[in-house]
């Protein structure tokens, strides 16, 4: 496997959170990461969102592109759902993907 590095991280604080969505918390944690890393938005050429909540949750299942929208990205976004695993797997297609 390929070595690559993470340039940025960014989170939300871990507890409940009712006044706010998951593009909420998305946004935050993801417009931290970009600070962190010290890269514009309009230098992100994909994102790719592992969740499977959101469909039972928000009753959103089409959430990637939303997500984009949210953190102010206009790069192509995927969703990967595999239950617990599902942001393990979209950083290993990231990873595939360069």
């Amino acid at each position: 496997m390929k070595r690559v590095p993470v340039a940025g991280v960014g989170l939300t604080h871990f507890g409940r959170h009712p006044e706010r969505t998951g593009r909420d918390l998305f946004a935050e944690a993801a417009l931290n990461a970009l600070e962190d890393a010290g890269v514009p938005r309009d230098d992100v050429e994909g994102l790719n969102y592992g969740n499977f909540m959101g469909s039972l949750a928000e009753h959103q299942g089409h959430q990637a592109p939303l997500m984009a929208e949210a953190a102010g990205l206009t790069c192509p976004a995927t969703r990967y759902e595999e239950a617990c695993a599902s942001a393990g797997v979209a950083v290993r297609e990231a990873v595939k993907s360069l």
